[in-house]
């Protein structure tokens, strides 16, 4: 501990028990000589350089030690991010998760428990499968930089700054700037630009860094900051950055995550009120409608069943909440007459929301039956009111996309029928293979499966 202690340039207090965890959990039971002792403290001192900063020292000295004296361990964990980041038991078929895990994890080791041990210690969600124990949201994880936190865990095996990652450095620099609100929409429109090697965008990776270190951002400068981010809502709300297999998640639901990251539990609900009205009042209106949506199930959930949300735990006061619909109904209504809204990305919502609104819904409905004599128009229609799940067999381990047709509620909107007949001889004209023609087509097919399966 004392060469670690050198090498590192001090441990501190701070996070001196959690490392000293890490060192008897991970690092000790592999120590069995002096040799081993020198072996493992010169790699320390070539790999610590090159991440200081950037990821959590219990961790790595845990990871770098299984690196060298486990390393069939080390290569599962590499190899399966999203089971030991993302796995619940709710994964597995009953009473087989453990025996899943240790086959994956831990196949050629024979003291199984020792490492599910120190396994749990760096990914604590593995305790509810290996255990009975459920820990709690990755957002802890997130900020520290752990092993756990999907964000961060390349960095661990790249043996240097995931070059697609937000540094600490980038973030400190963003974070002295927070009430400079063009500059908060310029950073995310730039970033969703920037491809990741995994397909997604570093606006992806700016909204989780900026919602682990929400409330490190001033209230005061709360109203701007978060004009900023609303400002890019609809530019930074891509297929893209669409969570896939076990998680869930997009750029607008980060959005909302970072929204509460800021204001819940910080402020009162007549001050969060006041900032959330001003700071969304000229946002895009796929997020003025996403925001008007939370708000108003909040107060008047489309449940009956469920109750309403607690006062202190609402975004909005009633009268703000109001307010927000009639901005809200006044913006689509807009953007219907101008003929802007047929191209606002996901439409869907907005569209139920609007007639949820509506004391009588003909607006909407005529709007409706014009787009869908429209080619350019059933061509849209298609793509919104196709969905799409991810799921795995028990014997797989990568998730598989399948196409489901919205339709529920349709008849709400428009006439299905009507619709459907437009689809199919719209289908019949466009040339074979373009985007347009597999956009209608696979809808179709989602809908002709849905017809004779139900909804699942």
């Amino acid at each position: 501990m004392a060469n670690i202690d050198a090498i590192v340039g001090g441990i501190g207090d701070k996070r001196l028990v959690h490392v000293m965890n890490m060192f008897h959990a991970a690092v000790a039971p592999e120590i069995r000589t002096p040799r081993d002792a020198t072996r493992y403290t010169n790699a320390l001192s070539i790999t610590w350089p090159a991440v200081e900063g950037e990821v959590d020292l219990g961790d790595f000295i845990a990871i770098e030690a299984m690196r060298l004296f486990q390393p069939s361990i080390y290569r599962a964990i590499r190899d399966n991010q999203s089971l030991v980041c993302e796995a619940t038991r709710d994964h597995f078929k009953k009473d087989e998760g453990a025996a899943r895990l240790d086959s994956i994890l831990l196949p050629k080791i024979e003291n199984r428990k020792h490492y599910r041990d120190a396994l749990v210690r760096l990914f604590p969600r593995l305790d509810a499968i290996w255990g009975s124990t459920v820990h709690g949201g990755s957002g802890r994880y997130d900020k520290d930089r752990r092993l756990a936190s999907s964000r961060h865990f390349q960095t661990y095996f790249r043996m240097s700054i995931d070059p697609d990652a937000i540094s600490r450095s980038e973030l400190a620099e963003v974070l002295k700037h927070v009430s400079n609100e063009e500059r908060i929409a310029a950073l995310l429109r730039t970033a969703v630009t920037q491809v990741r090697r995994d397909g997604t965008t570093r606006a992806m990776a700016w909204l989780d860094a900026l919602i682990s270190h929400g409330n490190e951002i001033p209230i005061d400068a709360a109203e701007p900051f978060l004009r900023g981010a609303f400002a890019a809502a609809g530019e930074v709300n891509v297929d893209a950055d669409q969570a896939k297999g076990w998680s869930f998640g997009n750029n607008l639901l980060r959005i909302r995550w970072l929204l509460n990251s800021v204001l819940m539990e910080r402020t009162s609900l007549e001050e969060r009120s006041r900032i959330l009205l001003a700071a969304v009042r000229d946002a895009p209106l796929v997020w003025l409608g996403n925001l008007t949506a939370s708000a108003w199930e909040q107060r008047h959930p489309a449940d009956q069943d469920k109750r309403p949300k607690a006062e202190d735990d609402c975004l909005l006061t009633d009268a703000d909440t109001d307010a927000l619909r009639d901005i809200f109904l006044e913006r689509i209504t807009t953007a219907a007459a101008e003929g802007s809204l047929i191209n606002m990305p996901d439409l869907m919502r907005p569209l139920y929301l609007w007639g949820h609104f509506l004391a009588d819904d003909t607006p909407l409905r005529d709007w409706m039956a014009d787009r869908i004599e429209e080619d350019a128009s059933l061509v849209v229609l298609a793509n919104e009111f196709t969905s799409h799940s991810w799921g795995q067999s028990s014997d797989d381990l990568v998730s598989v996309r399948s196409d489901r047709a919205a339709v529920s509620g349709l008849d709400g909107l428009m006439d299905p029928e009507r619709f459907r007949a437009n689809l199919v001889a719209l289908q019949a004209r466009l040339e074979e293979g373009s985007d347009a023609a597999d956009a209608v087509g696979r809808f179709l097919k989602a809908w002709e499966y849905r017809d004779e399966h139900g909804d699942w």
